[in-house]
Parts: C-alpha cells; structure tokens; sequence
C-alpha cells in the first residue's frame, strides 16, 4: 500500500489527508481518508489529564493537611471540569470521512463520535460538483440525492479533491464504455 500525506511538509493543517492505492493483482481500488489532524490521541489525552488531576489533588490535598479545607472542594470542581473537556475532546478525535472508489463502487463513510454512516453508489453515476468558493464543500450528486464531503480539509484544498474524484470516476466510466 502505498500512502502520499498531503499537504507538503511545514504547512500548518487542521485535516489529515491520505490518499491510498490498495488491492491486490488486477483490482484497482482507490480510498481517501479525510480526518481530523488532531495533536494528541484521546488516550495520550487522557494521560496528560490525568497527570494534571493528580497534581490538583495533591495541592489540594496539601492544602487541607494544612487547614484549609476550602481549596478541596474547587480542586474537585476543576478535576471535573478536565474530565468533561476530556470526554468532549475524545468523542469527535476521531472524526472522519473515507471515500473508496473499488470497480464500479463509491463508497462515502462518515464518521462522527460513535455515529457512522455509509453511503454505497454505483461510480459510473456520480457526478462531482465543487463550487470553489470559501466554505462550500465537496458534493457527490447521483440519481437526485447529494452527499457533501470535504469537511476536514481546508478550502484551498477541496479543489483538488473534487479534481481526483473526478478523475477516477471519469477513468470508471471509460473503463465501462470499453467493456473492461
């Protein structure tokens, strides 16, 4: 499996995008995974959460050895308020969009905390529309209904997306037209 990471190295992003060639001898089958670029994983997240918990216990803690028993209860308030950041944070890191163009299939996943959903369409009836301003998305239109794609990469960027979709589906249809 080869793997090109876009965009060119020393951009600052907000998205991860790869672009994968996969399958076996005589399948061609071609994905993009568009996700989140986020710093930490939820669980080195959670290390470094519970690191700082820890601190604020124990100065907590030290302060109610010493008599003064009010720092607790805000010690407390702030152990809670890093765990909900942390259970906000961990429930979208993971955020994704996957599109895989396999034969004569696209296939769109989306996913968003524990919330997937997968769209499955024959590629040949696709048609991609990109309107190039700030903020539009990337759409998949087939048979009436549309699917928007593109929401982790920058603005700048879904140009190209729209243009290698393109160009895939574009190479299916030959393929079709030629009987291959």
């Amino acid at each position: 499996m080869s793997a090109a990471e876009r965009p060119a190295a020393g951009q600052s992003t907000q998205y991860r995008w790869r672009f994968d060639r996969i399958g076996g001898p005589g399948e061609d089958i071609r994905q993009w995974v568009l996700a989140r670029n986020c710093a930490l994983g939820p669980r080195q997240l959670g290390a470094c959460i519970a690191g700082l918990v820890a601190v604020t216990l124990l100065v907590g803690l030290m302060f109610a050895s010493h008599g003064y028993w009010v720092v607790l209860p805000f010690a407390g308030i702030e152990t809670l308020a890093l765990a909900a950041s942390f259970l906000v944070y961990s429930r979208h890191a993971a955020d994704r969009e996957r599109i895989v163009a396999a034969g004569d299939r696209l296939v769109v996943e989306w996913t968003c905390g524990k919330r997937v959903s997968r769209m499955e369409r024959i590629g040949k009836w696709v048609r991609v529309d990109y309107g190039g301003r700030q903020g539009d998305l990337v759409r998949l239109i087939v048979a009436g209904s549309t699917i928007e794609v593109g929401r982790y990469v920058p603005g700048e960027r879904r140009g190209m997306l729209a243009h290698e979709l393109r160009s895939v589906l574009a190479q299916e249809r030959r393929h079709c037209r030629q009987g291959v």
